[in-house]
Parts: structure tokens; C-alpha cells; sequence
């Protein structure tokens, strides 16, 4: 059967907030030896000249960039709801492609994520639904050649993945194996926040809005573990080695996220891996509690997903630890204080 396979760090950095689907839609697109290549718009391009000015800059403006992130982060907790339209543009090398859908968060961690994508001959469809117990991932794939879509139907304990995550907070590898479907927008700027060192930021205006614009580098620390602690290991072309985030200054709400790979080995310019946009964005608004339920077919075969989240997470955790900081929801887990 052809399947989106579940996300994890082995697959590809650059997919992080793809969670369950997006990536693994096409394991081909995958290959390191693909240059990326290099697509960027004047103002992507603008951000990079201003980007490497600001990461010599001051450490005023380190300490800057981060309280944007948590504050951001924060509001994103205390929300009541998110309401967005949700667009995604893979590109590596030659190889692309480009889901669009829903993402509806409620009360944490409830969360409803809908995903199409398209990749060469082959489409398909990725439902995410957390009612605050269980995960539901749905997932339709139809080849060129078949009659019917292929679903498959799988269910995650999250009560049991997130007592996971609080006990391995010190690994941001954790978080990324968990996905956009486990916790949503805070738990992906917390584990960025933990990963990246950011070092720039600026203002930016593009048709009539403002935003605030950080950019960061994987810490030193966690590019040890990505490369093994060798200086002479190079990421694979896959990999981001850097993320820039766009804030709306009215909201605060990240409405653009790249992941960005510099184009060559001290260029200045960077080449788009992964693109997140979220437009059409509600905020608090009203939301239907049937949109965080989901109940499958009496047929359907379910796989539990529990214990392969679980494993992957101890496994990333043996990696080495640091002492915990915050959840995604800004609260310190028992223990770690």
C-alpha cells in the first residue's frame, strides 16, 4: 500500500511542521543528492542581506528575537481558537511540491490540521484530528493507476506522548518527531526556540502590513548532535541549517516560516527548502467541537501509533540531555525546577 509514512528527524529536518504527511507523500524528494534550488522573493532576498548584517550585530538583539518568539508562543496558548488557511511549498532541487488545506487549533492541544497534496501523478489527502486524548491521522493517497484511494487510519494516546515529552525537554529532537499534530503552533515555536540560536531580526512592511522578522541557526549544541560532533560533517541537502519567521505585528500571529539552506558554504543568499503560509487567519473566533472529533468506519483497521511515537522519542532522548525548560504551554513539568 503507498502511504504517507509518520515524520521524523531521519526523514528530514526541513518538514518539520509537515507532521505526519507532508514529507513522506514522496520519500524520492528526499534523495541528498538533489541541490536545492535556489528560489527567492525581493523581500526573502532583502531579509538575507539584512539577516547577515543583524547576526554580527548586537546581543541586545539576540535577547530581542527570542522574546518575540515566546511571547508569541505564549499568546498562541492562551487563544481560544486558530482559524487559518494553511498553504506549504516543498522544493529540493528539481524535485516540488505543494499541499494547501485547514488548520484549526482549539483549546490546547485540540487541534483539526486538513492537508492535499500533490506529487507528480499521485494526490493525497492528510487529516490530523486531536481532541485533547486522541490523535486521529488519516491518510488517503491515490496513484495514477488506482481505482480508489488507499486510506489508512491510525490513533496516537497523547496523553501518553506528552508525558513522554516532559520528561525528554531537554532533546528537540522529541518535539519534532511529535509533529504539528501534537501541540500545534506553540509546541513548534517551543521547539525551535530550544533548537535555534536566533540571532537577527528586523521590521518589515509588505503590502500595507508590518511584520517582525527573526532568523536563527541551529545552536551549537544541537548541530553537535545532528552531526555527530564532527566540524567536518556536512548537513545533508535536505537539512535546513536555518529558519526565519514572519510575525504580524497586530497579532503577533507567525504567518510565514522558511526553512533555509544557505545556497553554498559561506554565501550570503539562502534557498527556501520548506515554506509555510498562513493566511485567512481567525483568531478566537467561533469553532464547532465536532471539528476535534473523529470516528472511524466500523471496516476501517486502525494502527496504533503510541508506542513508535514513544520509542522514537527515547530514542532521541539517550542522545544526551540538558536540564528542562518550559512546555510548549510556557508551564515547567514536575521535577524540573
Amino acid at each position: 500500500m503507498n502511504s504517507l509514512p509518520s515524520f521524523t528527524l531521519c526523514t528530514a529536518a526541513a518538514l518539520l511542521l509537515a507532521g505526519a504527511g507532508t514529507a513522506a507523500m514522496a520519500p524520492h524528494l528526499l534523495r541528498a543528492d538533489d541541490p536545492p534550488q535556489q528560489t527567492q522573493t525581493p523581500a526573502d532576498a532583502a531579509d538575507d542581506r539584512a539577516a547577515d548584517t543583524d547576526a554580527d550585530g548586537e546581543e541586545s538583539n539576540v535577547a530581542a528575537a527570542v522574546k518575540v518568539l515566546q511571547d508569541a508562543r505564549y499568546l498562541l496558548f492562551e487563544r481560544r481558537s486558530v482559524q487559518a488557511t494553511l498553504r506549504e511549498t516543498v522544493s529540493m532541487g528539481p524535485r516540488k511540491f505543494r499541499g494547501e488545506g485547514t488548520y484549526v487549533a482549539g483549546q490546547y492541544p485540540r487541534l483539526r490540521l486538513e492537508l492535499s497534496l500533490e506529487v507528480g501523478d499521485t494526490q493525497g489527502e492528510l487529516l490530523e484530528v486531536c481532541d485533547g486524548t486522541i490523535l486521529w491521522t488519516v491518510q488517503q493517497v491515490l496513484g495514477p493507476k488506482s481505482v480508489a484511494p488507499e486510506v489508512q487510519v491510525a490513533r496516537t494516546v497523547i496523553s501518553d506522548v506528552t508525558e513522554a515529552l516532559d520528561s525528554t525537554m531537554d532533546v528537540p529532537e522529541t518535539f519534532l518527531i511529535a509533529g504539528l499534530g501534537v501541540g500545534g503552533l506553540p509546541a513548534l515555536l517551543a521547539s525551535l526556540e530550544r533548537s535555534m540560536t536566533f540571532e537577527a531580526m528586523r521590521e518589515l512592511e509588505e503590502e500595507g502590513r508590518k511584520f517582525t522578522v527573526i532568523q536563527g541557526r541551529w545552536s551549537d549544541e544541537y548541530l553537535k548532535q545532528l552531526t555527530g560532533g564532527d566540524p567536518d560533517v556536512q548537513l545533508p541537502a535536505y537539512m535546513p541549517d536555518h529558519v526565519r519567521i514572519y510575525f504580524d505585528n497586530q497579532t503577533q500571529f507567525p504567518t510565514r516560516i522558511l526553512y533555509l539552506r544557505r545556497s553554498e558554504p559561506g554565501a550570503r543568499a539562502f534557498v527556501p527548502l520548506l515554506s509555510l503560509e498562513f493566511s485567512d487567519v481567525v483568531l478566537d473566533g467561533p469553532v464547532n467541537d465536532e471539528l476535534f472529533q473523529y470516528t472511524p468506519g466500523p471496516d476501517v483497521k486502525v494502527r496504533d501509533r503510541t508506542g513508535e511515537y514513544l520509542k522514537l522519542i527515547s530514542e532521541a532522548a539517550e542522545k544526551g540531555r540538558k536540564p528542562a525548560a518550559v512546555r510548549p504551554d510556557g508551564s515547567v513539568p514536575a521535577g524540573a525546577k
